[in-house]
């Protein structure tokens, strides 16, 4: 989704945010892997500066693989001029929710053929507790290889920037579904410690929608203090039924059809990938208020 603001002007960048009102920091928030943007729109509006990174709308530009990218913001982080930086990490190759049943190793001459195996309402998984880089690769299909190496790119990606954040005190948080994999990376792990760390959890039907979907947030710098002011974006449902809604929970499982999928089918789960709006502005004054101005 096109975000409204104009391109940096820096061989690579982010996307720059039209802000809602004047700047109430001269430092950034750095969103990668944004997505629909809602939370950059929302720290923008609440008068953050902010970038984002979006390879799908940017291209090349907005690659936060690239070397370029990574040492443009590692640029940024070392001058101290991020008050923020944000990682929702693509899950796709790191869910649990890829838990249909797969039928032994690929035959290589049919690797790259659409045809698979039918495996109900969930994909494949790419990934195991015993294999936590992805399951050999002979029973992976082209599709799912290629997946699973972006994934892992990511995630390597990742733990650079975290170290060389925590190296600069830089408030930094990963986001990734409660039950991702990517929780039990002993290169990620060894890092989630320490009185600058903080790991929490929020239920997305507290903020408006139909589904409970649990949401991690591996944080680093400003919200590595008590779970108290962390509150009003950690919030959890403690029912079978949605505590806000009294309603029951909808069930992110199988495929669907809609109108912004252009009539193609996908999987159920793709639904719930945006944050939710209540969420988005929740921690965009979270932000705001922990600011040193």
């Amino acid at each position: 989704m096109a975000c409204p603001g104009q391109a940096a002007e820096l061989g690579v960048s982010g996307f720059v945010h039209e802000m809602g009102r004047t700047a109430v920091t001269a430092r950034l928030f750095i969103e990668a892997c944004a997505g629909s943007c809602r939370l950059s729109k929302a720290t923008a509006a609440a008068g953050i500066p902010t970038w984002s990174f979006e390879v799908t709308r940017g291209g090349p530009n907005e690659d936060i693989l690239r070397p370029e990218c990574l040492e443009l913001l590692l640029s940024k982080i070392r001058k101290g001029l991020v008050a923020c930086l944000w990682l929702g990490l693509t899950c796709a190759s790191w869910s649990r929710a890829r838990r249909g049943k797969r039928r032994g190793p690929i035959d290589p001459a049919a690797r790259g053929l659409s045809a698979r195996p039918k495996r109900g309402g969930f994909p494949a998984p790419l990934r195991s507790r015993e294999y936590l880089w992805g399951l050999p690769r002979s029973e992976l299909t082209t599709s799912e290889l290629k997946k699973l190496d972006h994934g892992n790119a990511l995630a390597e990606w990742a733990i650079k920037v975290v170290k060389e954040a925590r190296k600069y005190g830089t408030t930094l948080i990963v986001e990734n579904p409660r039950t991702s994999w990517i929780w039990e990376l002993p290169e990620l792990k060894e890092l989630m410690s320490g009185p600058d760390f903080n790991f929490g959890t929020f239920h997305h039907c507290q903020f408006g929608q139909p589904w409970k979907k649990a949401t991690s947030l591996a944080m680093w710098g400003k919200f590595s203090g008590g779970p108290g002011h962390l509150a009003k974006i950690l919030r959890k449902c403690k029912s079978r039924r949605c505590s806000v809604t009294g309603k029951k929970h909808e069930r992110l499982q199988g495929f669907v059809t809609g109108p912004k999928a252009k009539g193609k089918t996908s999987f159920k789960t793709s639904q719930a990938a945006a944050y939710p709006q209540e969420f988005c502005k929740a921690f965009a004054k979270l932000l705001v208020d922990s600011l040193d101005r």
